[in-house]
């Protein structure tokens, strides 16, 4: 949740704390002329009452805003991993255009392609093996964080099954 709505609300809660006390100030400055005693004992009764329920407000406030940013953090990673999905396509779609006989693009250009995708993937594997992490790697080389676990992960796999007798 964006830190200026979190601030916004924040504030609310502050607005209406002093909404609150200055309707309490009121009351008592109405009190303090000479009347009945149980009259007081009701306005402090409503006081006690609205108290509880902007407490009750506030708690039930901030339960409805721990499970909005649980699911806007679910959808956030299922969206990347939509966004990883359709950048592996459409990376794989050019090379398979750049490669076929009929396509549009000739077999340097195939060539060129294969050598650029073989090269980020050596960068990569290279920055893993410095110790970065997968996002920053992603960061550095500006591809998608799951692209770079993709890499990572596949790399994983081979050297694991057939990487037993070279490295």
């Amino acid at each position: 949740m964006p830190v200026a709505e979190f601030k916004f609300i924040v504030f609310a809660l502050i607005a209406f704390d002093i909404l609150i006390v200055a309707a309490i100030v009121f009351l008592i400055k109405r009190v303090k002329t000479p009347s009945p005693a149980p009259s007081f004992d009701k306005a402090l009764s409503m006081i006690e009452n609205l108290i509880k329920e902007a407490d009750e407000t506030e708690r039930r406030f901030g339960l409805q805003m721990k499970e909005k940013r649980r699911l806007i953090t679910q959808l956030n990673q299922q969206l990347d991993k939509r966004i990883i999905s359709l950048n592996i396509l459409f990376n794989r779609a050019d090379l398979l255009a750049t490669a076929s006989p009929g396509g549009t693009g000739s077999s340097s250009t195939s060539a060129s392609a294969t050598d650029t995708v073989d090269k980020q993937q050596a960068q990569i594997v290279s920055l893993a093996r410095k110790g970065h992490k997968a996002a920053e790697i992603a960061q550095k080389l500006s591809i998608p964080k799951g692209e770079v676990q993709l890499v990572l992960n596949l790399k994983r796999q081979l050297t694991e099954t057939g990487g037993s007798g070279s490295s």
